[in-house]
């Protein structure tokens, strides 16, 4: 069965041919400039692939916040060792944890560590600097128990 994002680039097969090893974000705007797309039909591709993301991170991670396999498939793609066996140490660690939620979700997919952050202000820069792309956004991710649990205040500072 194709992942949630095989299936949004397979809509523009044959011309483009979605490269699962690369970086989601990249192989979009790859989309983007071979289509030729600018304005109302790039705004448009971008929110259905944003779309697709959110799906991709709950096959990736599930959507149960009281899953200790979803923590703990979290844990394991960010790289913490030795992986909690409880939720609770599991949420305690992640939730310190600064990482992009793109990133973490395209790292699942390619078998890479996403890059870690120092600090909350180091995940926003980092984020506002790669373009909407990098953004789970509050609306997307509301029906998703685990990812709405992830968001951090990238857009509006708490």
């Amino acid at each position: 069965m194709p992942s949630p994002l095989e299936t949004f680039f397979a809509q523009y097969a044959p011309q483009f041919q979605y490269d699962p090893l690369q970086a989601a974000t990249e192989e979009f705007r790859r989309l983007v400039e071979v289509r030729g797309w600018g304005g109302r039909r790039m705004h448009m591709a971008r929110d259905q692939f944003k779309d697709a993301l959110v799906q991709q991170f709950n096959a990736s991670f599930g959507r149960d916040e009281n899953s200790l396999t979803g923590w703990q498939a979290l844990c394991e793609v960010i790289g913490i060792e030795p992986i909690p066996e409880r939720v609770s140490e599991a949420k305690k660690i992640v939730k310190s944890t600064h990482v992009n939620l793109v990133d973490l979700t395209e790292a699942r997919l390619t078998g890479t560590k996403p890059l870690i952050h120092p600090s909350l202000a180091a995940l926003r820069r980092y984020t506002l600097n790669e373009a909407d792309l990098k953004i789970f956004s509050k609306k997307r991710a509301k029906n998703s128990g685990l990812l709405k649990y992830l968001l951090r205040p990238i857009l509006h500072r708490n």
